[in-house]
């Protein structure tokens, strides 16, 4: 097909019919081609939200794009089988990448030898950096385990949101490996196989603890501790035990200065019985508003946005609040269920309790 003879409006309503996988495959054949693409479908681009690297346990790596609630598969990555013959050739950021389409996952397929495998990958994202630049968020997901040696992911530029599901302690340094050669992520998100235990969790100097935003379900408070090493801003934690002690020593460091970053923790035991935050809260030095009075409520814009599309954190409505030493700031401290909040106020005392109605 000599694409490019035809006109303008019959090329908009080609590309029109087509899905974004088939899209994309277009853009690889030529550069004049992925220069019409991009040409031709702004509008349509203008509303894709993030492309998703997502790993499954067999290490080849599927690609989405997002966009509002919807999501559609474009990319499959997978390493080469030497008895499938209809591949075909296409030069990817002055990589010849080999592929196919595959009817079973409805999208092409890049075919790489296991020792190109991180080139392929780093060519293809190159790909859709110049297609896309800044205007969207770019992911990695590893779900139902990890395993170092089936995929390994190069270092990529942008990628913002690293989440790892179902993961298993085993594979600890593996993890801590990919964090360390990784830059530092705007939220990660981590989720730890609930029966198994570890002797070498995260070091204190870990680059995980420097992400914006941290969100980590786990069984142990202390495997790792993540309240006593987190220095970004935002933390989710969901635990299943009590963490009294963890909870004390963070306000109580908190308090003292060591806590500089944080505005805003939510903390939820997972327990099955009552679990009272009732020791914390003797232990930290809390003081009260009057009980007739209305405090101010307390809420930030969340720094990731996530599949609810909530965009700010829970409020946080409560008569109590501590004060840090070193400048007088107030956190707000409200312990509701089996949930502990905190969110720090931009605000001294004074200012603070100017706002109590």
């Amino acid at each position: 097909m000599q694409i490019f003879k035809y006109p303008d409006l019959i090329l908009i309503e080609i590309l029109h019919n087509m899905n974004y996988s088939e899209i994309f495959l277009m853009s690889f054949i030529s550069k004049n081609m992925k220069k019409l693409v991009k040409s031709y479908q702004i509008s349509r681009f203008d509303r894709i939200e993030s492309i998703r690297y997502e790993c499954y346990p067999n290490g080849q790596p599927l690609v989405y794009i997002h966009y509002k609630s919807s999501s559609e598969r474009i990319l499959k990555i997978e390493e080469c089988d030497e008895e499938i013959n209809d591949k075909f050739q296409l030069n990817i950021s002055g990589k010849m990448i080999d592929f196919r389409y595959s009817d079973q996952y409805q999208c092409p397929v890049a075919c790489c030898q296991p020792d190109d495998k991180v080139y392929v990958i780093k060519s293809l994202h190159d790909h859709f950096l110049d297609f896309f630049g800044d205007s969207v968020e770019y992911h990695f997901e590893a779900k139902y385990g990890w395993k170092s040696d089936y995929f390994i992911i190069p270092q990529l530029q942008n990628i913002s949101i690293c989440s790892i599901w179902y993961y298993r302690y085993g594979d600890m340094k593996s993890v801590e490996n990919f964090f360390a050669w990784s830059p530092v992520f705007k939220r990660v998100y981590l989720f730890h196989e609930p029966h198994h235990q570890t002797e070498n969790s995260f070091g204190p100097k870990s680059k995980l603890w420097q992400t914006d935003s941290i969100k980590i379900d786990q069984r142990n408070p202390d495997a790792p501790n993540v309240l006593h090493c987190f220095k970004g801003r935002q933390a989710f934690l969901r635990y299943g035990s009590g963490a009294t002690f963890e909870i004390v020593d963070f306000v109580n460091r908190w308090k003292s200065g060591d806590v500089s970053r944080l505005e805003y923790l939510q903390i939820e035991s997972n327990l099955v019985v009552e679990f009272s935050y009732d020791p914390v809260l003797n232990h930290i030095g809390v003081k009260q508003i009057d009980p007739e009075k209305t405090p101010p409520t307390h809420s930030v814009p969340k720094i990731h946005i996530e599949k609810d599309n909530i965009p700010n954190t829970d409020p946080i409505t409560s008569h109590t609040y501590v004060v840090r030493q070193s400048d007088g700031r107030v956190a707000s401290i409200l312990v509701q269920g089996k949930k502990f909040y905190f969110g720090v106020w931009d605000k001294t005392e004074e200012e603070f309790l100017e706002m109590v109605e």
